[in-house]
């Protein structure tokens, strides 16, 4: 392997990684299809078109599956309006959802809140 292949390979996994961070705080999409193959070519479309990363599917059951896929709220919402059309076209449609990106101040608050039922104190110093 040349020198050239290899730092091909690091800038095209460091692309990956700038790119996972960049959507680490974006909206979530889902779209859910009646059965793995319309997932496939769902989440396909969702992919296509718009500027948005898949996540993952998750297998819920029963033959359903859902299409997950992170990124801005513009492109998210138009990756979920485009995998929503392509599944309802094939007949296998069941839901869409878009979640957008909670606010800062909101994750700061809840990343440093205790369990609930908890005071702070021990049962010794109580």
């Amino acid at each position: 392997m040349s020198k050239v292949e290899v730092h091909t390979r690091v800038s095209a996994s460091e692309q990956r990684m700038k790119k996972a961070h960049r959507y680490r705080d974006s909206a979530l999409g889902l779209v859910s299809t009646q059965s793995f193959p319309a997932i496939v070519g769902t989440a396909d479309m969702m992919l296509k078109s718009a500027e948005v990363i898949l996540v993952g599917y998750e297998k819920i059951g029963g033959g359903h599956c859902t299409a997950i896929v992170r990124g801005n709220i513009a492109d998210v919402r138009l990756a979920v309006e485009e995998g929503a059309a392509m599944a309802e076209k094939i007949g296998q449609l069941i839901s869409k959802s878009v979640i957008p990106p909670s606010h800062a101040k909101s994750r700061s608050h809840l990343s440093h809140r205790q369990p609930s039922g908890t005071t702070g104190a021990t049962a010794a110093g109580s």
